[in-house]
């Protein structure tokens, strides 16, 4: 049988129209419909799906009758707004997306009025690439987890607490604040929390002037009962080995200095706590510089006294006022800087640290010093470092400290 003839084609294709009407999107099937939809909203061409499913019309006003479906991932660089995805006619799966307020695409070729103003200025017209977008918000999302899943700060140096207690019991009235609150709190813990309740202490004491979107949604009058029962929560172990009962001492101690700052003569609680700093950085220092030379081991109660006793030949005479003084000295070096505490510690490290290596390599003359050094108590060894031809001063702990004459 030869092919159907002009007039036989023109029958079947007759029948064809016979057998599937033109039909509105409103008439077809509630399957018909899902499955339509479906895969427009997949990219297939408007063209191919109203003549598989006999829809009446043209692609506008298919598009008219469903609007494309927002597109969370991506955003208007002018009114960050999702933009609305939805496939073209003519270009397949490829998708134009578009904002429904401005009408900006995406793409690097828009003729948006903001995008054409930017043009005629010789601006490079503000783009906001799919992959920004999603980085950004990758970023975001990883951060928040982060934060809700960080525990309470378990760890602080001793040395930093209480330098930043001795440093603002010793501001005067004058209106001083502590400035950089933000740096002062990634300094002491890693947390945002914790940070923002010391944040909070400290802005009760009325010695900083913290970012208002640090601080937590706590009502006025009950700042004081949401820092003390947070003190009390938190759990702090220092460096030192100290039981609970112990740091919990320290941080009421912290806390009297603040709420006593505005008494006439409150130095002699200031130079109890600054003497506590002093034997913290020595433990740490003598710690660290055990490890590094191999030196022997000494149990922390002995270590500590010895070093306490030492603290007095390393202050040489300094006084009370001179000790208070440096507290002021100290807040002064935080106030203008913006990376919060002064590493004294760490000075003292390594200045025990070259005084040690400058001993092994025989500078001052006796090779052997360093082999009979190692044969001493770390505690003894604090004391000969402190030696004229050893020593490492009183500068170690007191660095750069004003005389009450020149303070006047």
């Amino acid at each position: 049988m030869g092919c159907p003839g002009y007039y036989e084609y023109r029958s079947i294709q007759g029948m064809r129209a016979e057998a599937k009407p033109p039909r509105e999107p409103a008439d077809l099937l509630p399957h018909e419909q899902k499955e339509a939809l479906s895969r427009y909203y997949a990219g297939d061409k408007i063209k191919d799906i109203m003549a598989e499913f006999g829809i009446a019309g043209t692609a506008a006003s298919f598009l008219a009758r469903y609007p494309p479906q927002p597109d969370h991932q991506r955003l208007c660089p002018h009114c960050r707004v999702p933009l609305c995805a939805r496939p073209a006619t003519r270009l397949g799966r490829r998708k134009v997306a578009q904002c429904p307020n401005c009408g900006h695409n995406d793409s690097g070729n828009c003729r948006c009025d903001t995008c054409r103003a930017g043009k005629k200025r010789g601006a490079t017209p503000s783009y906001l690439s799919p992959t920004v977008v999603a980085r950004e918000q990758s970023l975001r999302r990883a951060w928040e987890d982060s934060l809700n899943r960080c525990p309470k700060p378990k760890e602080l140096n001793l040395r930093q607490a209480l330098y930043l207690a001795a440093s603002i019991a010793g501001l005067d009235d004058t209106g001083t604040k502590i400035q950089a609150p933000l740096n002062i709190g990634t300094t002491i813990a890693p947390t945002i929390r914790y940070a923002t309740e010391m944040l909070l202490a400290l802005y009760r004491s009325d010695l900083v002037a913290p970012d208002p979107d640090q601080l937590l949604d706590v009502p006025e009058t009950d700042v004081l009962s949401y820092i003390e029962q947070n003190l009390v929560e938190i759990e702090w172990r220092l460096a030192l080995g100290r039981t609970a009962d112990e740091n919990f001492r320290y941080l009421k101690q912290l806390s009297d200095l603040i709420d006593h700052r505005n008494d006439t003569n409150p130095k002699e609680e200031i130079v109890a706590v600054w003497r506590e700093v002093a034997l913290a950085e020595a433990v740490a220092a003598l710690t660290w510089c055990q490890r590094r030379f191999a030196l022997k081991t000494e149990p922390h109660p002995r270590l500590i006294s010895a070093l306490d006793t030492l603290l007095e030949h390393l202050s040489l005479g300094v006084t009370t006022a001179q000790t208070y003084y440096s507290a002021r000295a100290l807040a002064g070096e935080i106030h203008g800087r913006s990376g919060g505490f002064a590493p004294e510690h760490a000075r003292l490290r390594t200045k025990m640290l070259n005084k040690l290596e400058s001993i092994r390599n025989g500078e001052f003359g006796d090779p052997s010093a360093f082999e009979r050094l190692r044969e001493l108590p770390p505690s003894q060894i604090a004391e000969l470092l402190c030696l004229p031809q050893w020593g490492i001063g009183a500068e170690a702990y007191w660095h750069n400290v004003p005389t009450i004459d020149a303070l006047g």
